[in-house]
């Protein structure tokens, strides 16, 4: 295979297993002729004690960012907060290529109080993903020249240094701090198919967390801290297929998977957000015959329904307290954000004139449980920072 042949398998592979950048855009194509208009929103379980009211802003600084050398920046990738509101977003630009392998200078963005781009050591091929508690940052990618390997860099005291990558991961494209250390999902090194892992970094080093041995044909997709627990969705089936078939939830005790249990059988996980065991949400992972659904879990009382479904597919989810939730659009062209109220029913948010936004990929909340971030990256390789305040 030829090396740019290799990459571009490499990128959709994990790129879609967390990010449906390359695989929404298929599926919602593919779902359109059978798609109608009509939305389904019932969300009574648990009731929203009052409306989510957002309002949101441009950042004109962050559209004024250069590299440290002065160069322009012609690749965005994704935001992260801390709790604290510290915000870290990498930058790169491409300067030129060595044969079928792109060259980019890295860096990344960092906002406290005003906003510095930090140099980041190391040639980066490809940027997957960016984390960060309010002690230490970190970024995952892949370094070359080609063949590209893994890299993570940690941010701690001002430098970015390099530590290991977890053994036996291709590519780390998800990373996600705890109180129980960084988790890191990512797919093992293959030619043409890869499968996900997840590990977990103490400070020290690296354990896999195993899935359960009768848990056959099982993947994990998807990590997030659900108020002091780590929460893992996998998919049941090979991910981004047609051969998925049901999702799981499960929470993280030491190195082990423990199950979590659900009302329904729910669908391939995506992304989850909620503000406890007993108000779980969740989006269904792309290749599911309907990935454009959002469901409410709660695992504790015993109960669970589809409380949205929509006309177009989701990237991401952030619920700052129950009963309510943004959902960014993945490749939705029409500029719009949705919220799920449980008071008023859903309604549209619109961020741009429809056919401008092209998608928006992961929320970057605050710790205090009413601001949220994130990149809305529009048609033309325009990228701004926006910010809401939701009460």
């Amino acid at each position: 295979m030829e090396p740019s042949a290799l990459a571009r398998d490499r990128l959709l592979i994990s790129r879609t297993l967390e990010s449906m950048r390359a695989a929404a855009l298929a599926i919602v194509a593919s779902l359109a002729l059978g798609c109608t208009s009509e939305e389904v929103v019932v969300v009574v379980d648990p009731p929203a004690h009052r409306p989510l009211e957002c309002t949101f802003e441009i950042d004109e600084a962050f559209a004024a960012l250069r590299l440290p050398d002065g160069r322009p920046i012609t690749q965005y990738w994704e935001m992260t907060s801390t709790p604290r509101g510290v915000l870290y977003a990498p930058v790169q630009m491409r300067f030129g290529s060595d044969g079928d392998y792109a060259r980019y200078v890295t860096g990344v963005a960092r906002f406290e109080g005003t906003w510095s781009v930090e140099s980041v050591p190391g040639e980066w091929w490809q940027v997957w993903d960016v984390a960060a508690s309010d002690d230490d940052a970190w970024m995952s990618g892949e370094l070359g020249p080609f063949p590209s390997r893994p890299a993570i860099v940690r941010r701690n005291g001002g430098a970015w240094k390099p530590i290991d990558p977890p053994d036996g991961f291709g590519q780390v494209y998800r990373l996600f701090p705890s109180a129980q250390g960084l988790f890191a999902l990512g797919v093992e090194p293959a030619e043409s198919a890869s499968m996900p892992l997840l590990a977990r970094h103490d400070g020290v080093r690296w354990t896999r967390i195993n899935v359960p041995s009768d848990w056959t044909d099982t993947y994990p997709t998807t990590v997030r801290v659900i108020g002091s627990t780590v929460v893992v969705g996998l998919v049941v089936g090979r991910p981004i297929s047609t051969d998925a078939k049901r999702g799981l939830l499960a929470r993280v005790d030491g190195d082990r998977l423990i199950p979590i249990d659900t009302a329904i059988e729910l669908p391939p996980i995506h992304a989850i957000s909620g503000t406890g065991l007993d108000d779980l949400l969740l989006l269904a992972a792309p290749g599911f015959p309907d990935p454009r659904a959002v469901y409410w879990v709660d695992s504790i009382g015993g109960r669970a329904k589809l409380v949205h479904q929509d006309r177009e597919s989701f990237a991401d989810l952030w619920s700052p307290r129950p009963g309510v939730a943004l959902v960014a659009p993945s490749y939705y062209h029409a500029g719009r954000l949705t919220v799920l109220d449980g008071q008023n029913g859903p309604h549209e948010v619109e961020l741009e004139k429809p056919g401008v936004l092209h998608y928006i990929e992961h929320f970057a909340p605050e710790g205090d449980g009413r601001t949220v971030h994130f990149l809305a990256h529009e048609n033309g390789r325009r990228v701004q920072h926006r910010r809401g305040a939701c009460r």
